[in-house]
């Protein structure tokens, strides 16, 4: 595991206890004995990939019949049915949204996108999406997974160089305490006014610029210059 990457994890792992904490300060939720959650859960594999295949079957079969009544009745119905047929094997498609459930119970939609180009299909699951307009150079765009569930959404994008390793862009969008997520000393951009955190680790030459709004929080996690992760979270839009 590369130096940011260790960064990441420990962030992201900070961002589940805020979530954590929020959900059994709401819920008030009862601990799960480890063993019972276990056969919970495969059940729930077992239970929801069925559920899948019939409903996919069932519809294949049903389309398949609407297309052969429109073929004997008109030809032009056919080409309808054939537009339904791609729409039907892009949600199948490898970016496609899929269940993911935690060790505690909690069910989320994910989604990962391994094109930019395909970055549009990412508003089939969160209501909003801000995209960079600038990275690094050298940096190759790797993947953004989507997260959302009951109570947050959230995404993350990776980027790779050969030399520098990973970087991180992570958005979440929910109700907790944006407090937990400040490390670092205040800032003001420039260019945006937009007040910042920022922290350097000089050891191992890593940056982390953090981001608090009403709804959300953004943190950038990279390796080098911070004034390249600065410059990143003002170019960061709305999709």
């Amino acid at each position: 595991m590369g130096r940011n990457e260790k960064l990441h994890e420990e962030l992201c792992k900070k961002m589940q206890e805020a979530s954590e904490q929020y959900v059994r300060q709401t819920y008030e939720a009862p601990e799960i004995d480890p063993q019972l959650f276990g056969r919970i859960k495969q059940r729930q594999k077992r239970n929801t990939h069925k559920k899948v295949l019939r409903i996919a079957a069932l519809f294949t079969v049903v389309l398949l019949g609407g297309i052969s009544l429109s073929v004997w009745f008109n030809a032009d119905g056919a080409y309808g049915g054939k537009r339904l047929i791609g729409k039907y094997v892009h949600l199948l498609s490898s970016s496609s949204i899929h269940e993911e459930v935690d060790e505690e119970g909690n069910r989320s939609e994910v989604m990962e996108i391994d094109n930019f180009e395909n970055m549009k299909e990412a508003e089939d699951l969160i209501e909003t999406l801000y995209v960079p307009k600038y990275i690094p150079e050298g940096y190759s765009f790797i993947s953004l997974k989507v997260t959302k569930n009951a109570d947050e959404e959230m995404y993350t994008y990776t980027y790779k160089n050969s030399t520098q390793g990973s970087l991180y862009i992570d958005y979440n969008f929910d109700n907790f305490d944006k407090d937990i997520m400040i490390d670092g000393e205040p800032y003001t951009s420039p260019r945006t006014g937009e007040k910042l955190y920022i922290k350097k680790i000089e050891e191992t030459d890593e940056y982390t610029v953090v981001k608090v709004a009403d709804r959300f929080e953004c943190v950038i996690n990279g390796i080098g210059d911070i004034e390249e992760g600065i410059r990143i979270m003002e170019n960061l839009e709305k999709y």
